[in-house]
């Protein structure tokens, strides 16, 4: 199989190029660069992420207004969020959950979405009142579900003691 690599990041580059709005399209960038990971090509896994980061946020940016595109949009958002964190690139990573989460406030993940960009806020960012804004706005949304009662929680741990 390992010979067989350069031919299969050729047709994964073909896929991505020919179905970008497919999630096999979307997939197919973080594909490449986790092969380049596996064989220790650190400057080709960045290239690809970068370019994979680039995709998903035009992908979301031009879909965003077509309602029939919605699965899509978060989809290429939740591939960005993938990528980003990859990258290290967590204020980026942080921006497309909250983009989800806001955009879409009745999908199942979404409070997920403002719980993990809190965490990424007060651990990679250091930015405790960024963290606590976000999971202020889940436990607003969402209030009567148990994630909000330990968002909640959370909130009283960053504060510290009052």
């Amino acid at each position: 199989l390992e010979n067989r690599w350069p031919e299969a990041v050729r047709k994964l580059r073909s896929l991505q190029a020919d179905y970008p709005r497919t999630t096999a399209g979307m997939l197919a960038p973080l594909e490449i660069a986790g092969y380049y990971e596996k064989n220790g090509d650190t400057d080709a896994r960045r290239s690809a992420l970068l370019e994979a980061a680039a995709a998903y946020e035009r992908l979301a940016e031009e879909l965003a207004r077509d309602p029939q595109t919605r699965d899509l949009v978060r989809s290429a958002l939740d591939f960005l969020v993938e990528a980003t964190e990859k990258l290290g690139d967590y204020d980026r990573a942080v921006r497309a959950l909250l983009t989800r989460a806001d955009g879409f406030p009745g999908e199942p993940r979404s409070p997920l979405a403002y719980l993990r960009a809190a965490a990424l806020q007060e651990v990679q960012l250091h930015d405790r009142a960024g963290a606590i804004a976000t999971l202020a706005k889940l436990t607003q949304r969402y209030p009567a579900l148990p994630i909000a009662a330990h968002a909640r929680e959370r909130i009283g741990l960053l504060r510290g003691p009052s």
